[in-house]
């Protein structure tokens, strides 16, 4: 048996092409692609005709001298027999054709109970009109039935016929399933056969692989080497009405291959040269591949192809290799794309990049995905061809259309982008990450999702787009379950569900997502829907802050310089948090590292360097900033002139911008003051308050 260079569900036995638990028979009828079940015939005026002249050649044979006046007399006297023969003589071609006449005459007789006549007139309502006679395909069907019961075989037939495809009456599988029921009585093979998939579809009779297998197995018994093929199919799997086994697969594979069926043959060839249900016998394998091939069968010829190309109870040779690829490729899409890989990297005679393009772009062309995605994927890239990715796009909707997932996500983006000659299409964009979604792709249904919920390229449906989330959340996708986890705590078009929310955060924390850890901590901090926890809050804040969150530094810097609720102070840990926040500009850290530097908390004490600190934090209007400046310009750390004036400007601004500290040094420097004093610095304090008002919009533009 090959390797991985054999032919894909050719040279082998690929069981994903079989029945499997669940799987419909149709999908077995298609296996055998060369063959047609038969089904009743069309009911056409030709027809009866026919069955006119037939009775006539009857009565000629059988040396009848009687004359058609003798006829119409016995039948005006109550004769059915007579009077199917004188409904017949009306059905004839010529001046004497009356279909109202004949189906009168026939009417006589199927009321009279005559089995013939009641099939006839059945079939007569469902032929052509001439124009006064109309038929009737109910009384067509009640005529019909009425063969049928009284054992009419070909009734039975029209009436499967007439009742699975609707001809003028609504279709009707399980009256279909009961006649083919009775027709299968009579152990024609092909009755048999066609009973036995309904079993299997479920098709107007219940569901019963058992059952329609034995019915196969009944066609294989009587020698049609169709229901043989068949059969074999059954066993080559589980789960179908019969416990799997290859050895008795291979006994009816060549049952039907002694018959001549060439797809036996083939399969007959890859389970010797496989050694599946069969001691592995390359001679075998060639013996029966070689019948087939010599009679066109294109898979067996592909096969072939593959024993010289490997060496496989054969010397290798390319030659004769090449030569069955080519013949099998001339049917077989599947070969095409064979060839074209083997052209590609030069193992039959040469290696031939522009004859492998060929060979993949017939395959294409013949709906082989593979080779579809191949093509694409060249024009994309411009491998072996000009980058063409209007091509490219082209190949990729193909590829995408027979399920192939890349195709549908790298096709998406580029009908998304619209370049490179590519039309913009966003509608077909969201089509095609909704066939990825829909086949299992985690990230086609995040971003199918996101187009759901805005209305991009389909019409807004924001249930719809949650629902894609969640699938997206369960198969762990990182973005979707933030974004989930964000409408929840939100209550963003959905219900507000801060518990779902926290699982959802939790989650992606334990993945390491920073921002849902700084969300977690706030949340927490808050008891936001959830039951307030501020030591785990702190927690979460913590492991953000330690993966470089500066909204959390900030937070845990303060709680550890501040303490309380439960949080012991801890310098050390006060100090480092907030220096990684000042240093990424954030203001509540630059006015904390200015308090730590004043203090000597977590660092040595230096007044003079905090006073950067604080001048940064009152150009951003942190109150309690104002206070520790005005009393660096009491005690002459500052380079102001007129130290007083400078603190009390300080003084009263942090008491307008409510800082309590601020007020009591405002008060305090008040008393030592005399009125004019007192009014001169309030007229200096209110221009160095608007002069701060205008650096704090400065600074909330830049921010914003």
């Amino acid at each position: 048996m090959p390797d991985g260079s054999s032919i894909v569900a050719m040279m082998r036995f690929d069981h994903s092409l079989l029945l499997s638990q669940g799987a419909p028979m149709s999908r077995l009828r298609n296996l055998c692609s060369d063959r047609r079940l038969r089904v009743p015939r069309p009911i056409t005026r030709l027809s009866v005709v026919a069955l006119g002249f037939a009775l006539a050649s009857v009565l000629i044979a059988v040396g009848c001298a009687e004359t058609l006046d003798d006829v119409f007399v016995r039948a005006t006297n109550g004769d059915a027999e007579a009077q199917v023969v004188l409904g017949d003589r009306f059905l004839e071609p010529g001046e004497a054709r009356n279909l109202t006449v004949a189906a009168d005459w026939y009417e006589r007789a199927a009321i009279q109970g005559n089995q013939l006549a009641q099939f006839k007139l059945g079939q007569l309502h469902f032929a052509e009109s001439d124009g006064a006679f109309e038929p009737k395909p109910a009384t067509g069907v009640r005529w019909l039935s009425d063969a049928a019961e009284m054992g009419n075989e070909e009734a039975m037939r029209d009436l499967i016929a007439i009742h699975d495809e609707g001809r003028g009456i609504p279709k009707d599988p399980e009256i279909s399933g009961k006649w083919m029921v009775k027709v299968a009585e009579f152990e024609k093979p092909a009755d048999l056969v066609a009973l036995g998939i309904r079993y299997y579809e479920a098709n107007g009779v219940p569901l019963n692989r058992g059952r329609g297998a034995k019915l196969i197995a009944r066609a294989a018994e009587l020698g049609d080497a169709t229901a043989q093929l068949y059969l074999a199919r059954i066993y080559t799997t589980q789960g179908n009405g019969v416990v799997g086994n290859l050895e008795i697969a291979v006994r009816w594979f060549t049952e039907a291959a002694e018959q001549g069926d060439l797809e036996s043959q083939n399969y007959l060839g890859t389970l010797y040269a496989s050694g599946q249900g069969v001691e592995k016998d390359y001679e075998a394998a060639l013996l029966w591949l070689r019948q087939a091939a010599d009679k066109g069968y294109a898979k067996a010829q592909a096969n072939l192809a593959v024993m010289y190309s490997e060496g496989h109870g054969v010397e290798k040779d390319p030659v004769e290799a090449e030569r069955w690829f080519r013949a099998a490729a001339a049917n077989e899409p599947l070969a095409q794309l064979e060839l074209g890989k083997r052209y590609a990297r030069g193992s039959i005679v040469s290696e031939d990049q522009a004859e492998a393009m060929l060979w993949y772009l017939k395959a294409a062309e013949n709906d082989v995905a593979a080779a579809q995605l191949i093509v694409a994927r060249a024009f994309d890239q411009g491998d072996g061809v000009e980058t063409d990715l209007a091509q490219a796009a082209r190949w990729y909707a193909a590829a995408a259309k027979n399920g192939v997932i890349e195709a549908q996500l790298r096709g998406a983006e580029l009908f998304e982008i619209g370049a490179g000659g590519v039309e913009e299409d966003i509608k077909q964009t969201a089509g095609l990450y909704r066939l990825a979604a829909e086949a299992g792709d985690l990230d086609a249904m995040w971003k199918y999702g996101q187009m759901l919920e805005v209305g991009r390229g389909a019409p807004m449906n924001r249930s719809g787009a949650v629902e894609w989330y969640r699938k997206a959340t369960v198969g762990g996708h990182s973005q979707a379950r933030t974004h989930l986890a964000l409408i929840l705590d939100q209550g963003r078009f959905v219900r507000r569900n801060a518990e779902r929310a926290v699982v959802l955060y939790e989650e992606e924390a334990a993945a390491g997502n920073v921002s849902a850890m700084a969300r977690l901590g706030e949340l927490y901090w808050e008891g936001d829907g959830i039951p307030r926890d501020r030591k785990r809050a702190l927690e979460w804040h913590v492991r953000a802050a330690d993966q470089g969150n500066i909204t959390s530094a900030s937070f845990a810097g303060v709680r550890y310089f501040e303490g309380g609720y439960g949080i012991v102070k801890k310098s050390d840990l006060a100090f480092r948090y907030l220096s990684m926040a000042e240093k990424a500009d954030d203001i509540v850290g630059s006015y904390y590292v200015g308090q730590c530097l004043w203090k000597g908390i977590g660092v040595e004490q230096n007044r003079a360097k905090s006073i950067p600190y604080f001048k940064l934090a009152a150009d951003n209007g942190v109150p309690g900033s104002f206070r520790y400046l005005g009393i660096a310009a009491v005690v002459g750390m500052t380079k102001s002139k007129n130290k007083v004036s400078e603190a009390y400007s300080y003084f009263a601004i942090g008491d307008s911008l409510r800082d309590p500290g601020a007020r009591a040094e405002l008060q305090a420097l008040r008393k030592k003051l005399t009125r004019p004093d007192v009014e001169k610095f309030n007229a200096n304090a209110l221009k160095e308050y608007e002069r701060y008002e205008a650096i704090w919009a400065k600074n909330r533009n830049r921010r914003s």
